[in-house]
């Protein structure tokens, strides 16, 4: 509850108690103010009191019953006492009035309880019905979600198991093909198209392999600051030829993550150089954070000339044009072998991903796992 919205209650709960005591006020004058000769005006000023208490009984309960019932008979009773002392006849009904008011303020207060204990245990029974709902919802799409994937990494792998011989075959056949032509020969073009599609699509399959079946992780204590700059000094290369710039920024002292070294590079490749046709002429930022229980790096795209839709970034074969392939969905089954996780979120009209990696202690014996130079896999 927000607190404008407790504020209108509270104001309305002190309106309703001033409402209360100003009606069981006025009925009381209306005693006082009226001849004790007019009997039926009375009779019906009495049966007034019960309006308020009840009103009283269903706001507050008991409690509030009985305030008004004890407030209805603090002012009436000295009506009956110096007023009515002359018509004896009539004390044991004004004095029966009285403990009515109690009793039907008893009454009316218990009932108004357990009507809002059931209100109460009935709206409670709604939401925890909702979330169970909310969270079986949850539980079938992820199953349907991991379903699809065993699905698609079934297929990506059998085709491309299939079709990786063929193409190295042909891969092979252009490069004999290759030395028969010299630069200046017109079909040398045309070999060379043929090769760097087959190029392509060689990668092409190595993602599908990537993404049916990701090797175990060699899990080991890595540097990440040293995993970071060496990845960044790898993408820049190929986010030049697209005129992204990128820049990366460590911490000064060693941040430790117990990961396999290799995946986590293919994984941050992988979101730096997706395809994304938004990003054309915009720019890369990379930082390194010690959350304490995780390290987090944060890769900010910026300069995107339009928003995707970040639920669909890490699926295989998302519904929407996203153009990434597979390269998110890879990264992201890469980080989550080590025990990671990793998200994306719109800030500031850019897009950001949040990659959380298994962050531990420095052993100063143990010198950290050297992740070696070597070309970036996936380029586009």
């Amino acid at each position: 509850m927000t607190s404008d919205a407790h504020g209108r209650g509270t104001r309305r709960q002190v309106s309703g108690a001033v409402a209360i005591a100003v009606a069981v006020m006025a009925i009381s004058g209306l005693h006082y103010l009226t001849s004790l000769q007019s009997v039926v005006l009375h009779e019906v000023f009495k049966r007034l009191y019960y309006v308020p208490i009840v009103v009283a009984a269903v706001m507050w309960g008991i409690r509030g019953g009985l305030a008004t019932s004890v407030f209805s008979t603090l002012l009436y009773l000295p009506h009956v006492v110096f007023q009515w002392h002359a018509w004896s006849a009539l004390d044991a009904e004004q004095y029966g009035e009285v403990l009515m008011f109690n009793v039907v303020a008893t009454v009316a207060g218990v009932l108004a309880d357990h009507l809002h204990a059931e209100r109460t245990h009935h709206r409670d029974a709604a939401v925890e019905l909702r979330d169970a709902y909310a969270r079986l919802r949850a539980g079938n799409d992820e199953r349907v979600r991991l379903d699809r994937l065993v699905t698609i990494g079934r297929i990506a792998s059998g085709i491309a198991h299939e079709v990786r011989t063929p193409l190295a075959g042909l891969l092979g056949s252009l490069e004999i093909l290759e030395k028969e032509f010299t630069r200046e020969h017109p079909k040398a073009e045309f070999v060379a198209i043929a090769k760097r599609q087959i190029t392509r699509l060689q990668e092409v399959v190595t993602e599908f392999l990537e993404f049916a079946q990701p090797a175990p992780p060699a899990v080991r204590p890595v540097d990440l600051r040293q995993l970071v700059e060496t990845t960044a000094r790898l993408a820049r290369i190929t986010l030049a030829r697209r005129g992204v710039s990128l820049d990366a920024s460590t911490l000064d002292t060693p941040v430790t993550v117990n990961v396999d070294a290799e995946q986590v590079q293919r994984a941050l490749l992988g979101i730096m150089l997706a395809d994304n046709p938004a990003l054309r002429d915009g720019h890369i930022a990379i930082a390194i954070a010690d959350r304490g229980h995780v390290a987090q790096v944060t890769v900010d795209l910026e300069g995107l000339t339009s928003i995707p839709v970040v639920g669909d970034l890490f699926e295989a074969f998302p519904t929407t044009a996203c153009g990434h392939g597979l390269a998110l969905a890879t990264a992201e089954r890469l980080i989550s072998n080590q025990h990671g996780a990793v998200k994306a979120d719109i800030v500031d009209g850019g897009l950001r991903y949040l990659i959380d990696l298994p962050l531990v202690t420095a052993d100063p014996h143990r010198p950290s796992h050297q992740l070696p130079d070597h070309e970036a896999e996936h380029t586009r």
